[in-house]
């Protein structure tokens, strides 16, 4: 009964370590990396200070993320990176169309506006996800917890035929 027990617990306990921990390490190490820049230009109030930190965020993306692809299976061409990089590209020259404008005239507000309210909303929180996701499966890591969840989960099985076996 103890070995059965004992295979369930840490089955238990490795499955939640394995899956959360995998998953907020993947999670923070984008953010720190990429995904920053992304929020700081959303926060960010002028086109000058958007501009310059969705430039940033390109960068980033380009120096750590090497996969295309961000599906393993059901994969799109909108799914890639280098398709997500090109539409980046247009909201950064839409931004930088932005900056040549003059702050107080009726023009700029209306760009900010658009810019702000839709293509920042919509477009930058959809390339944001697709970059995640990249990143997720460029880490190797996203492969070793499933991998290792099923273990686990034998693991979980089998303590738990152990456990009924030695009750019987």
């Amino acid at each position: 009964m103890k070995v059965g027990i004992l295979l369930i617990v840490v089955a238990i306990v490795g499955l939640t370590v394995c899956l959360t921990g995998g998953g907020i390490y993947i999670a923070y190490s984008y953010n720190v990396r990429m995904g920053q820049y992304a929020q700081l230009a959303d926060d960010a109030s002028t086109a000058q200070k958007k501009l310059e930190h969705l430039n940033n965020y390109k960068e980033q993306v380009q120096k750590y993320i090497q996969r295309n692809d961000a599906r393993y299976i059901f994969k799109k061409e909108r799914l890639t990176r280098d398709t997500q990089i090109l539409i980046l590209d247009t909201l950064i020259q839409r931004l930088d169309e932005a900056t040549k404008m003059q702050p107080d005239t009726m023009q700029y507000q209306q760009a900010m506006l658009q810019i702000t309210g839709q293509e920042f909303d919509h477009v930058l929180a959809e390339i944001n996800s697709i970059f995640n996701a990249c990143w997720l499966r460029q880490s190797g890591l996203a492969i070793f917890a499933l991998w290792f969840s099923w273990v686990l989960w034998v693991a979980l099985f089998i303590g738990g035929c152990v456990s009924i076996s030695e009750n019987f």
